[in-house]
């Protein structure tokens, strides 16, 4: 399957969302960041796994796999916005109330607090990769889950081994510089530079992953995904980008 690298949707949290989660009991303690250091770690799920690609402390991102006919806890993020890129296969993403068909290379971002469930329903296995802002596992609260879960917090440590025998694992220090291949994707990290933004293929995603400056106020976001023609009008804002994650076609 082709990839068509492209943002299909964008979830706002809703009245919908903030009801639904005033009626959830979870432990707060459960959410809060424990700084564990992922690298090198594969996390195995009940519907797959996962493996962390890249992390600072404003963002991270992570490589799941889902198998066929799997889907994730119907769950929100209280504190930290999320984007879904499918890599490879076809999904639908739930939320509360509809359901967004996903194909190989289309992106949705996902509002702190809004409830969603990534689902692979096509009788293949799907590969996602997942953007997080700010970097916290722990913040997750389930609202339904097929895994008999606890509805606040992320897997525990038996739930970790070594990623060095897994034959998909790809983090950020193979790529520096370089193209990887992720599914139908292919995956690099460039210094930023405008001139080499236009280059890139008119069907690309592009994430900021490092900015020079904490403190600088603009409308180009760390860990938000934008379309290249996008930025392409937004030069002067790119200023403040030091790195960007590049994702296009294979």
């Amino acid at each position: 399957m082709s990839a068509n690298l492209k943002i299909v949707e964008k979830l706002i949290h809703s009245l919908d969302d903030e009801k639904e989660f005033k009626k959830i009991q979870f432990d707060q303690q459960a959410i809060k960041n424990q700084n564990y250091n992922f690298e090198s770690i594969v996390v195995d799920k009940p519907w797959g796994y996962e493996y962390l690609f890249y992390s600072s402390k404003e963002i991270s991102i992570w490589i799941l796999k889902i198998f066929k006919n799997q889907k994730t806890s119907m769950h929100c993020h209280p504190n930290k916005k999320t984007s879904l890129i499918i890599l490879e296969g076809e999904a639908n993403l739930y939320t509360l109330n509809k359901r967004i068909n996903l194909k190989c290379g289309n992106a949705v971002t996902i509002d702190k607090g809004v409830f969603h469930r990534t689902s692979s329903e096509y009788e293949k296995d799907i590969l996602v990769m997942e953007i997080e802002t700010p970097t916290n596992k722990n913040d997750i609260v389930r609202y339904k889950d097929e895994y008999n879960r606890p509805n606040s917090g992320y897997e525990t440590k038996d739930s970790f081994s070594e990623a060095k025998n897994l034959d998909a694992f790809l983090d950020y220090k193979n790529i520096k510089n370089n193209n990887g291949i992720l599914g139908n994707c292919k995956i690099n990290i460039i210094n930023n530079n405008y001139q080499k933004i236009k280059k890139l293929n008119e069907e690309t995603l592009i994430s900021p992953i490092k900015i020079k400056s904490k403190n600088y106020d603009s409308e180009i976001k760390l860990g938000q995904i934008y379309e290249k023609n996008f930025l392409l009008k937004k030069e002067a804002l790119l200023t403040n980008v030091e790195e960007l994650l590049v994702i296009q076609k294979k």
